[in-house]
Parts: C-alpha cells; structure tokens; sequence
C-alpha cells in the first residue's frame, strides 16, 4: 500500500518540478530577447506574464530600466516592444 503511494507523490512532484523549470526557462529566455533587441534597456526588474494557462499566445509585462528611467514594457515574448508606459 505505502509503495503504490509513494510512486504517485514522486511522479506528482516530478511533473510539478519540470512544470516550474520550464516555467522559468520561459521567462529568462523572454527577458534575454527583450534586451537583445533593445539595447536601450540596462536591466529587467521583473517579468510577469500575462494571461492564462492553456492560451495560445503569452504576452509578458517586464518593468525595466531603459535610458536611466524606469518603464513598464509589452511584448509577445519575441523581444519586440509591444507598448511602453513610463513609471
């Protein structure tokens, strides 16, 4: 009784840890692409994605900091800025 149950925990914790990784593979390969094509911005403050699971495009809002100022940027997740609002 206690192996069948055993097994099902590690299986659930190993889809939950592989979720998490590719979760935040996700948002470091959109940060890099963000700064890659937008030399202008120095750092990335945070990332956010928006939207739900299982939509079939993310958008992601990243507070950064571009040209001494600190702005609030939109994109598609392909390094292009969608839309800037200053803070």
């Amino acid at each position: 009784m206690k192996k069948p149950l055993s097994i099902f925990l590690l299986s659930l914790a190993a889809v939950i840890a592989a979720g998490v990784v590719y979760f935040e593979a996700k948002l470091f390969n959109v940060k890099e692409k963000v700064m890659e094509q937008n030399p202008e911005i120095t750092s990335v403050q945070s990332i956010a994605v928006l939207g739900g699971w299982g939509e079939w495009f993310s958008e992601y809002s990243l507070v950064v900091v571009q040209d001494r100022e600190t702005v609030r940027v939109w994109t598609n997740g392909d390094g292009k800025l969608t839309d800037q609002l200053p803070l």
